[in-house]
């Protein structure tokens, strides 16, 4: 059977493994930990195969699942996740509050949160949703939206549009900014605890629930921008001169908010985004 199943494995890799848009998830919510763990192996270094090859594709590895009897479930932790061998993992909800309040992520490694993999999420209220991509996003993390009204199409369809606008505007964000790379996230830099940082340079904050808050800022003059999260629209833009240290904003709207800095010693500048995203 697992000859088999590597037979299989390869032939998926022969199909698909000259496109780039790939990555290979070996299981869902799956205890046989060995068994990940051969085949990620078998990926990476069988014959020809991903090793030898023009292109190397991400290997995701998703921690905790069911085991073999089908009722008892495995808690993953991040260790196994490490020794796994793969190059992403999906976080399991177990290890931290990844609603509220998701650590950041310094490991180093690409990690998704995956909604489905986070108990407790259904009974939240859509203005408790619709934060969470933009608190992954600043804590490090990718985020995939478990969209319900696909399972369940007695859901208000309507009011996940708002939850699927949050999520697209992270991704605005993250091809906008001018060295998403050198963006770290912090829970200093701002008084809202949710910011990525190249200090000095950018600056991405962000406020759940809106309202006044402040920003470390080394002095110098930075160009702004608001950006109302739930309705993917661009507000108000500008410029202000810092004098150096903990500087108060405002947004110009209730609400979740946005605020995107860039220092006019800031060796690229993005345009900005549109006044209505799409």
């Amino acid at each position: 059977m697992l000859a088999l199943q590597k037979a299989y494995v390869s032939k998926v890799i022969d199909t698909v493994g000259d496109l780039d848009n790939v990555f290979f998830e070996i299981a869902n919510e799956l205890g046989a930990v060995s068994w990940q763990y051969e085949i990620i192996d078998h990926i990476k270094n069988y014959k020809n195969y991903e090793a030898f090859r023009p292109k190397q594709h991400l290997i995701l590895y998703s921690p905790g699942g069911l085991l073999r009897d089908g009722l008892n479930y495995h808690e993953g932790s991040l260790q196994e996740a490490f020794a796994s061998g793969a190059g992403v993992f999906s976080v399991n909800g177990s290890w931290a509050n990844y609603i509220s309040q998701p650590p950041i992520n310094n490991t180093g490694i690409p990690l998704i949160i995956d909604m489905d993999h986070i108990s407790g999420w259904r009974d939240q209220p859509m203005s408790t949703l619709v934060q969470i991509p933009w608190k992954a996003f600043m804590r490090g993390y990718h985020f995939n939206l478990y969209d319900a009204p696909f399972e369940n199409v007695a859901l208000d369809d309507s009011a996940w549009d708002t939850y699927r606008t949050s999520a697209g505007g992270t991704v605005t964000y993250a091809q906008k900014m001018a060295d998403l790379a050198g963006m770290l996230p912090s829970i200093s830099v701002s008084s809202t605890g949710f910011a990525l940082a190249k200090q000095g340079s950018e600056y991405l904050v962000y406020a759940p629930g809106g309202g006044s808050f402040n920003v470390d800022l080394p002095s110098g003059n930075y160009s702004y921008e608001w950006f109302n999260p739930n309705r993917a629209m661009l507000v108000n833009t500008g410029c202000i001169k810092a004098s150096g240290g903990s500087q108060s904003f405002l947004p110009p709207f209730s609400g979740d908010a946005v605020l995107y800095l860039v220092s006019s010693t800031s060796p690229s500048r993005p345009p900005s985004v549109s006044n209505r995203l799409q």
